[in-house]
């Protein structure tokens, strides 16, 4: 008789705490990705931000020093591990165009 109380309710209710476990660590996990998948596009966008920026700038000033150049060229290398973007390769490539001070 106390071995069926045992394996009647004490099994079930430990059960029953494992699948809560579950679900809370499952919905935990998917908040996680959510929140590092708003991170990610967020980091993406102050990135292109950066570059349409510093393109403003140099177009404006019709030159640029090595030390914008090669910020540039890093901002738009981390840029392209997001994907692909036509516009920003558009700008990069009338960044190129751009002759380089000596400062």
């Amino acid at each position: 008789m106390n071995m069926d109380f045992i394996v009647q309710y004490w099994l079930e209710f430990l059960f029953g705490v494992v699948v809560a476990l579950l679900g809370y660590l499952v919905h935990k996990i998917k908040r996680y990705y959510k929140t590092l998948e708003t991170s990610v596009e967020g980091v993406r966008i102050l990135l292109k931000t950066k570059i349409i920026e510093e393109y403003h700038q140099i177009k404006k000033e019709n030159v640029a020093t090595m030390y914008q150049k090669q910020n540039l060229a890093n901002l738009y290398q981390e840029y392209q591990k997001f994907g692909e973007d036509s516009f920003i390769e558009d700008v990069m490539q009338e960044l190129d165009k751009i002759p380089i001070t000596k400062c």
